[in-house]
């Protein structure tokens, strides 16, 4: 009966050290998988490049007239006029600036560098300008898919456009 005993005690403090065991091992794998939910292990693969980068839709207009200064019948410059680049590290590198004559607008596509990208924009031999492109990345598994936040031509914000047009009139 003794010995009963005996193995009874020793099987129960077994079990209890199994219990312990269980309990540490279960918590070390929760460890391990709420680390990895936390890295960037668990993102699905980026595309190489976004789909779309960040750009705007603008029309230059005479700041006294409002007449668009590039179409139609009293347009002051021609296209040819038109140079644009893309500041990265102080260097003038490839901005793309698509003119749409059926809507006499451009738009302005960059693939963004930094959180603020510039583009130098120079009509003709007047003093060049520059838009700001400010941007964030809002998806920490893709930081080089980034979000338009705003953009200011010569200082002056224009984008997020006041109102409900998309594209925005610049007054030079």
């Amino acid at each position: 009966m003794k010995i009963l005993r005996r193995l009874r005690i020793k099987n129960m403090a077994i079990d209890s050290i199994n219990h312990k065991a269980a309990i540490v091992f279960i918590y070390f794998i929760l460890m391990v998988v709420f680390e990895n939910c936390n890295s960037q292990n668990l993102c699905p693969p980026c595309p190489a490049s976004p789909s779309v980068n960040p750009n705007i839709t603008f029309k230059l207009v005479d700041n006294g007239t409002g007449q668009n200064l590039f179409f139609g019948s009293q347009a002051k410059y021609n296209l040819s006029q038109i140079h644009v680049h893309h500041i990265i590290d102080g260097r003038p590198d490839t901005a793309y600036l698509i003119v749409d004559s059926v809507n006499q607008d451009f738009n302005l596509n960059i693939a963004t560098v930094h959180n603020v990208d510039t583009i130098q924009f120079q009509i003709a031999s007047q003093t060049p300008d520059i838009f700001l492109f400010y941007t964030s990345s809002p998806n920490r598994c893709c930081p080089l898919i980034k979000k338009l936040d705003r953009v200011s031509f010569d200082n002056v914000a224009v984008y997020p456009a006041s109102g409900s047009s998309t594209i925005i009139q610049i007054k030079k």
